[in-house]
């Protein structure tokens, strides 16, 4: 994952590797002495990490696994404490980093589409299904735009158009290739 900086604290998530089970764990550092203030494994049961931490206020958002890896989680974390708040389950993986605007918590989840959350404490809102989504969410106004990529079950590449509180699609553009990053309006 891409360190985040938010005043004297830097986040960053890593992969270890294990004998029996290779797990994530989420850092929280002293920016001036690289000294760990506080680390999040979920008791060593946290998927491998490759999704940016979004930190929002006293709360920090993220998601865990690899392309691979199947039922993860999208996690809520005080980011001063390191404690968890709340958990939701997908049943693909959760690479994207999470997007948050007026409360809510957009994420790509693999073959399962992309979830809009309640940033407060996970309730789902709306999925929309049918894509491949491991790309992160560009939210401008009422409107989502993110990309499609290739997975397990879909293989349609595309950038799509949502209503940011219906999930309902405005459109869809076919691309020729996978769309994996943000799409920047």
């Amino acid at each position: 994952s891409t360190p985040v900086v938010v005043g004297n604290r830097v986040y960053i998530a890593a992969a270890h590797d294990s004998v029996f089970r290779p797990y994530g764990t989420l850092y929280c550092l002293d920016r001036t002495t690289g000294q760990t203030l506080w680390n999040f494994s979920n008791g060593n049961k946290m998927k491998q990490v490759f999704s940016t931490p979004t930190v929002v206020g006293d709360r920090l958002y993220i998601g865990e696994g690899f392309h691979q890896d199947d039922e993860c989680k999208v996690y809520c974390l005080d980011a001063v404490k390191g404690t968890k708040l709340w958990e939701f389950q997908t049943a693909s993986h959760t690479e994207a980093s999470p997007t948050v605007v007026d409360g809510r918590v957009y994420m790509g989840a693999g073959d399962d589409g992309i979830f809009c959350l309640r940033a407060d404490n996970g309730e789902r809102i709306w999925n929309f299904p049918g894509f491949h989504i491991d790309a992160s969410a560009a939210v401008v106004g009422d409107r989502v735009y993110v990309g499609c990529g290739i997975g397990d079950a879909y293989k349609q590449t595309a950038v799509l158009c949502l209503d940011a509180r219906t999930g309902k699609p405005h459109w869809r553009i076919h691309t020729d290739l996978p769309v994996w990053s943000r799409p920047l309006v």
